[in-house]
């Protein structure tokens, strides 16, 4: 509903009464619905708003959800305010999108921070966005590309030995 008005405090206004929810459900399609979102200030506010929420679930949305943000300015900056976080669900969403992410800088901060992860699910989604990334521009452009990968195949862990063969 947030992504046709184009008033931002009207749109926050909404996005803050849905995160509030007593439902889980409303809140995480109220996240599902933020990338939808096409004005560079209302979408911010928006999953600025929504990685705050306490529910992991909806934290995770709103991540997913900056994938279906067209303008990748706005993208980038969706991702870079999240990657700011320690929040666990937060890195397991940002994990999750590596394959998403446009700026070769940030890619590579949070491919660092994530491929030496202590949390399995986070060093797994790390490794497996390597696998899955078609972006000849952040292949090209990343100084740890390489380095990771050979890192992986080196890993004690034989699922990420297995991730890292495909």
């Amino acid at each position: 509903a947030a992504g046709y008005i184009n008033n931002p405090k009207i749109a926050t206004a909404l996005i803050d009464k849905l995160s509030k929810d007593k439902d889980v459900d409303v809140r995480k399609n109220a996240a599902h619905g933020a990338g939808n979102i096409q004005n560079p200030q209302i979408a911010l506010l928006t999953i600025a708003k929504l990685t705050k929420n306490p529910d992991p679930k909806v934290k995770q949305e709103a991540i997913y959800s900056i994938r279906k943000i067209k303008n990748n300015q706005i993208k980038n900056e969706a991702y870079k305010l999240c990657a700011k976080s320690n929040d666990i669900n937060i890195q397991i969403g940002l994990s999750r999108n590596l394959d998403n992410i446009e700026d070769s800088k940030l890619y590579d901060l949070l491919l660092e921070k994530f491929s030496s992860s202590p949390n399995f699910e986070i060093k797994r989604n790390a490794i497996s966005s390597l696998i899955d990334l078609d972006n000849d521009k952040i292949k090209n452009n990343s100084k740890l590309y390489d380095s990771i990968i050979k890192t992986a195949v080196k890993d004690s862990s034989s699922d990420i030995k297995s991730i890292a063969a495909l």
